[in-house]
């Protein structure tokens, strides 16, 4: 019976629950949601298993730790000790390891990566402060990688001369003065070179001790002497006599002119009868009228060369007329040629007329084989039709009269017509230069060079900025006979380094072998003033310009097979003469193969503005160089720095005549960097 009466557990729990809920206010069911929902939370991110199950309060501090409610996580508190804050972390951290969440799992991988991180830090930081024990190898290691880097860079080994040291003293004791022996050092240097012009420089003669007296023991020369002091009383002078040697009055002009005392009465007196050349550098100062006379008394003379420069207004339709009165001006012309002009530099003759140009070249081209014209903007289509018909190959293929050797064409104003129109007078010309000409493209210089059927021997085209890599295609294919020798390319934006790899590159088949030149000019090449210019560029070109040559094209012989790097011998007459790589990004490996190349044979060095060159460099390029090295330029090279300027082993020679230009820009005591 009383197992019959009883009520079963689930039932009563059911009946319990259902009274319970219908006697618990709403604010109570409220705060039991509210603390549900706040568990919930914690649950969703938690920072420790254990966690108080008091209502009343939402964080209880156990263990040295603050276990919070809130998603937070843990607060460890400071007041414990370490043994506790560590037993408690590792049991906290083992908790953690136990929970499944996705957080959890988020927060375990980056917690390790920091873990990792952080003590690879330290390790690093250990080893930099000495603290790491080094292997064993690294020694071995490092010795090897730099003896490979010395085999590889010879200049690496270069150090200063022991002689001028920047702990160089006196007898005495006392520390020598590096400027001040620099300064006595450039002086008993300008006293040994011979002096190429004794007004270069624009200093006034009374003030200027190469103009008269005496500097640091430097005594000008007795024709220096002798010049300074007719230029200082050239009012006096009334005439130089034909004893005077057109060398002496080109150097007495440049003096006047550098002294401000060159006017028309000047010019009247320098110009005399019986002259072969004359060579003023700049005419403003000189009359029409006065240029006139002149040239009537200097071409029936036997006048060969007349050189001015900034001719303003003095040569025009008066000055041509001077001239062509005393030649044919055609064929038919029964008048006998008195005109013996072999060359002609003109420079700023804006009144210059196209057609004057053009009657000036049809009378004197039978010996005119040199023409030079820059800044003459009137120059046009009748100068060039003057030139292809006057310089007719066809008609002296059996005479050497009439032959235009040299034509150089700077700042004109001439179409891309008008230039392919001259192409008929260039079979035999020998120097082409170009400069300044928008209108010269790679159409017009191809022209031009199969028109020369590989006789030129000098090219010069600079600042034209529509010539591209074929032009130096069309160079390579139109240089079959291997007689270009100068070749100029400066100031050329769309020439890359892939095309001048090209161009000095060897074993192109169908194409002739690179130029083996003297004189090698690459400044300023590439989109970003020089960028075109490396070390891979360098060695190409040196190597193509020292290779020996046995008459014929090895690489172009299809029976001959030839290793460019093995089977070619080094011709013992040196490689280049004259570089000029300013602004390039080159380094000490074309420095050092510079001296492996052109030892024996480099004369003049233009490297401004190449940060990467360093003093070892050069210093290593003085060493192995011989003494037929006169000049270096250095401008804006300032990472070079007394270690070469006063150590490198010419600077005590007592015939040193190394010239280095931009030297006295540099400061003493500072070091470079390699």
């Amino acid at each position: 019976m009383e197992d019959s009466n009883e009520i079963p557990a689930s039932s009563s729990n059911t009946t319990r629950t259902t009274r319970n809920r219908r006697t618990v206010p709403a604010h109570v069911l409220e705060r039991q949601r509210a603390v549900a929902d706040r568990e919930a939370s914690r649950l969703a991110r938690p920072e420790s298993s254990k966690v108080g199950t008091s209502s009343s309060s939402s964080a209880k501090r156990k263990g040295g730790i603050v276990i919070s409610s809130t998603p937070f996580g843990s607060i460890r508190s400071t007041t414990t000790n370490n043994n506790s804050n560590n037993h408690h972390h590792q049991q906290q951290r083992q908790e953690e390891e136990e929970w499944c969440g996705p957080f959890s799992v988020a927060r375990q991988l980056i917690s390790k990566r920091e873990e990792v991180r952080r003590k690879r830090e330290e390790e690093q930081a250990g080893s930099n402060n000495g603290n790491a024990a080094p292997h064993p190898l690294d020694d071995l290691i490092r010795e090897n990688e730099l003896e490979r880097k010395r085999k590889e860079n010879p200049s690496m080994m270069w150090k200063p001369s022991s002689i001028t040291t920047l702990q160089m003293k006196e007898s005495d004791g006392k520390e020598q003065n590096l400027y001040a022996k620099r300064r006595r050092r450039y002086q008993r240097q300008k006293q040994n070179m011979p002096s190429t012009s004794t007004s270069s420089s624009s200093v006034s003669a009374s003030t200027s001790p190469y103009f008269g007296g005496k500097i640091n023991g430097v005594f000008p020369s007795l024709s220096q002497l002798c010049i300074n002091m007719i230029v200082s009383n050239f009012e006096s002078v009334d005439s130089l006599g034909l004893y005077a040697h057109d060398a002496i009055r080109k150097d007495l002009v440049e003096s006047l002119i550098a002294n401000d005392k060159f006017n028309g009465a000047a010019f009247e007196i320098i110009v005399e009868a019986g002259m072969e050349a004359l060579e003023l550098m700049d005419c403003t100062t000189v009359t029409q009228d006065q240029m006139a006379d002149a040239l009537g008394e200097l071409i029936p003379s036997g006048l060969k060369l007349l050189a001015i420069n900034h001719c303003g207004r003095c040569f025009g339709k008066k000055a041509i007329d001077a001239i062509t009165k005393y030649g044919k001006n055609n064929e038919d012309d029964k008048a006998s040629n008195q005109i013996s002009l072999l060359a002609v530099s003109i420079g700023g003759a804006y009144v210059l007329k196209d057609e004057d140009m053009a009657r000036m070249v049809r009378a004197s081209y039978q010996t005119l084989a040199s023409i030079e014209l820059k800044a003459c903007p009137l120059i046009g289509t009748e100068f060039c039709n003057a030139l292809a018909s006057s310089y007719d190959t066809i008609n002296y293929e059996m005479s050497t009269n009439g032959r235009l050797l040299e034509l150089s064409l700077e700042n004109t104003q001439l179409t891309k017509e008008q230039l392919l129109s001259i192409q008929k007078s260039l079979r035999h010309i020998k120097t082409l230069s170009i400069h300044h000409m928008d209108s010269l493209d790679d159409e017009v210089l191809s022209t031009f060079l199969l028109t020369t059927q590989g006789n030129l021997e000098r090219l010069a085209i600079s600042h034209n900025s529509n010539l591209t890599d074929q032009a130096l295609l069309s160079m390579r294919q139109c240089n079959s006979e291997g007689r270009l020798k100068a070749l100029e390319l400066s100031n050329l934006n769309n020439i890359t380094a892939v095309g001048l790899e090209a161009f000095f590159t060897w074993d192109i088949p169908d194409v002739p072998s690179p130029p083996c030149l003297k004189k090698l000019n690459l400044s300023k090449c590439g989109a970003g003033g020089g960028d075109a210019v490396n070390n891979t560029v360098m060695e190409l070109a040196l190597l193509a310009s020292s290779r020996k040559r046995n008459g014929g094209d090895p690489f172009n012989d299809p029976s001959r097979k030839v290793d460019s790097q093995t089977d070619i011998e080094m011709s013992t007459m040196g490689g280049l003469v004259s570089l000029d790589v300013s602004n390039s990004s080159i380094t000490d490996k074309t420095i050092e193969h510079i001296a492996t190349t052109c030892s024996s044979s480099l004369v003049e060095l233009h490297m401004n503005f190449c940060p990467h060159v360093s003093d070892k460099g050069l210093g290593y390029l003085v060493d192995s160089v011989g003494n037929q090295w006169k000049r270096l330029h250095i401008w804006g090279c300032a990472q070079l720095t007394d270690e070469f300027l006063d150590g490198h082993s010419r600077v005590e020679d007592e015939g040193n005549d190394l010239e280095i230009m931009g030297a006295w820009m540099k400061q003493s005591g500072k070091r470079s960097m390699r």
